[in-house]
Order: structure tokens, then sequence, then C-alpha cells
């Protein structure tokens, strides 16, 4: 039961996330390298998988 409840959570948060980080680096891409930009999103994976 707490499995499902869990995976629910995790289903609902992240898309929410993915998306904002996604609108964040287009808007950023500009004054970004490349690889700042992926680790920033890797930071926001690493926070989202504790």
């Amino acid at each position: 039961m707490n499995d499902t409840i869990c995976d629910k959570q995790r289903h609902t948060r992240t898309p929410r996330k993915r998306l904002y980080v996604h609108v964040n680096k287009e808007r950023n891409d500009v004054n970004m390298t490349h690889h700042v930009a992926q680790s920033k999103r890797n930071t926001i994976k690493t926070q989202l998988m504790t």
C-alpha cells in the first residue's frame, strides 16, 4: 500500500519539477553553458530521489 502511495506522489511531483527545470533551462541557456545547465538538472534529480 505504501509503495503505491509513494509511486503516485513521485509521479505527480516529478513532471511538474521537470517542466520547471525545462523552462528554466531554455530561459537561462543564453547565459549558461551546457555543462552548468546539465549539472543543475542533475542536482534537482538527486534532490527528487532523496
